[in-house]
């Protein structure tokens, strides 16, 4: 997960933490994939940095949380059991749910879910 820039971001990134608004609104959940109007409208709001999951490939000072193996973590094989659990997608899907689990559990949850 990377901090950055608004102005930085290109369309297709993923938000790593869902995003409100100054009056507490949510805007977008985490795990959205983002366009060139999500960028507008986030910028519209005023927020001129946002929390995206790294690119493959891409390193980071803060890497994601889901480090281990799936057969450690048989609550998401039984979640993801009728996926290809290596394919890509999937592999975000399953990491975007670790930090969403990890979210709650810290209790640095504001919001209800």
């Amino acid at each position: 997960m990377t901090d950055k820039n608004i102005d930085e971001i290109q369309p297709g990134a993923i938000l790593a933490a869902s995003v409100s608004s100054t009056s507490g609104n949510l805007l977008l959940e985490a795990g959205t994939q983002l366009s060139r109007k999500h960028l507008l409208m986030l910028k519209a709001h005023g927020i001129d940095q946002i929390r995206i999951l790294d690119a493959p490939g891409q390193t980071s000072e803060n890497p994601p949380s889901f480090e281990a193996p799936l057969d450690q973590q048989p609550h998401l094989l039984e979640l993801f059991r009728h996926n290809n659990v290596n394919h890509p997608f999937i592999k975000t899907l399953i990491r975007l749910c670790e930090l969403r689990v990890g979210h709650l559990s810290a209790g640095a949850c504001r919001h209800d879910h």
